[in-house]
């Protein structure tokens, strides 16, 4: 056991290694949901190009659709959550995973399960690319709303003008 005058504590250690993977199993769910109800959305969009045109004008009247016969679901805004809950997958994966990825021979590795430094070199990798992706997805989403705000852009002039279809 380690005494009060040491740097290193192991019960503060495990309760911070707690809290890290409770609050990032927490991010992961909740982004893991926005992904798979997004991503739903944009299956059941392309679905819906398949249809043929006679059904899509009759059904338009119902549902409230374009004449295309696409529900308006793909808009910038959801493209961009999409993409940042899906940042926020990886790098609440890498937190998730990230105490047990260091070497043994690490002294304060207290749970680690790895004799190399790979799984180290991975989780970091994938954190840092999770957490760098949401960074900027977060930049894209506030100058979305700064083009619709400021410059009173709609969502199809945005995504005419800055995404690539």
């Amino acid at each position: 056991m380690s005494t009060a005058g040491e740097a290193f504590d192991f019960k503060q250690w495990e309760a911070n290694a707690s809290v890290q993977m409770v609050s990032a199993s927490i991010s992961f769910l909740a982004s893991l949901i926005i992904v798979a109800s997004t991503g739903k959305s944009f299956l059941s969009e392309k679905r819906n190009r398949n249809h043929n045109v006679r059904t899509v004008v009759a059904r338009n009247e119902v549902n409230n659709e374009d004449t295309t016969g696409l529900k308006k679901k793909a808009t910038p805004y959801r493209r961009i959550i999409f993409l940042i809950s899906a940042s926020d997958i990886l790098s609440s994966l890498a937190c998730i995973t990230g105490p047990f990825m260091a070497q043994k021979t690490n002294p304060q590795a207290l749970w680690a399960v790895s004799d190399s430094n790979a799984a180290c070199v991975v989780n970091g990798f994938f954190f840092t690319v999770g957490a760098k992706t949401s960074l900027l997805y977060y930049a894209t989403l506030c100058y979305f709303y700064y083009c619709k705000i400021s410059k009173q852009m709609t969502d199809e002039q945005f995504a005419r003008s800055h995404l690539h279809n």
